[in-house]
């Protein structure tokens, strides 16, 4: 049996789509707060047929995190370290999703696994430490990095632009803030590979997007031109959008590591989001 914790987000809620429920637990915060050593014990003693465990309850909300951080602290460090000493305890492995936002973006090569981290914003630095504690703590762990989240679900960028289109006829977006976009339903089909096939005693760092470079503005433009959305995108610098937390201006991650470790190919982002663009249109 597969654990997926935070299973009313993003990433959760696609696994749940594609998964059979026979072979899944799917835990909310009410049922399982991984903050609590003491819950998350409970609930792996009442369930002990778990063999891995997928750690999507991220407290991804950066800006929330700035004002926040001691929430932030418990959500990103204290809940991983707690999963990890608990799935070595009961021989299980663990799958835990980090980001990029743990590096400073002053690269201007894709970032590998071994690349030191720097975070810009507490968020960043936070989820770096819960990465640590991962690896100092589990037996069994792959942390995997991911990116720039995006689904038919419109719980992400998609889903801002939507709104906005129809409340304005322009919308300002950054353009100089490159990174590689990731197709939630092709993230959760790699998790399932890892999961399968991560080996007893194996602790690693993988990067998964799909392949390609852009900036946000590049996809705000095909959002609009795909969802023939009557709003117009005009490029700003990242000086110009002021935000609490500081993202990087450069994260492309490395997929080679975990394209060689597991043998498989990963399609390019523009494939990936005219796919989804087209299911949105399709609703």
């Amino acid at each position: 049996m597969i654990l997926v914790t935070g299973a009313n987000g993003l990433l959760a809620t696609e696994i749940r789509k594609t998964a059979d429920l026979d072979k899944f637990y799917f835990a909310s915060h009410d049922e399982l707060d991984i903050t609590s050593e003491e819950s998350v014990e409970s609930y792996l003693i009442e369930h002990k047929n778990i063999e891995v465990i997928i750690n999507c309850a991220a407290g991804a909300n950066a800006e929330y995190i700035e004002d926040n951080v001691e929430w932030g602290h418990a959500i990103t460090v204290t809940g991983p370290k707690n999963l990890a000493k608990l799935s070595k305890k009961y021989e299980m492995k663990l799958i835990h999703i980090s980001t990029d936002y743990v590096f400073d973006g002053k690269k201007n090569t894709p970032y590998i696994e071994e690349d030191d981290t720097a975070g810009l914003s507490v968020y960043g630095r936070l989820k770096a430490e819960g990465e640590k504690e991962v690896l100092k703590h589990s037996e069994s762990c792959a942390i995997v990095r991911t990116a720039w989240l995006f689904s038919e679900q419109c719980r992400d960028f998609i889903g801002s632009m939507i709104r906005i289109s129809k409340n304005r006829k322009e919308v300002n977006v950054v353009y100089d803030q490159v990174g590689s976009p990731t197709y939630v339903p092709d993230l959760v089909g790699i998790l399932m590979i890892i999961a399968e096939r991560l080996e007893k005693g194996e602790r690693e760092i993988f990067h998964v997007t799909n392949e390609g470079v852009c900036s946000w503005y590049d996809i705000a433009c095909t959002i609009m031109r795909v969802l023939e959305l009557e709003c117009s995108v005009i490029p700003i610098l990242s000086d110009e959008f002021v935000t609490k937390a500081k993202r990087p201006n450069y994260s492309v991650l490395s997929k080679r590591k975990v394209k060689n470790r597991f043998g498989i190919s990963i399609r390019h982002h523009q494939d990936a989001l005219n796919e989804c663009l087209a299911i949105i249109k399709a609703q």
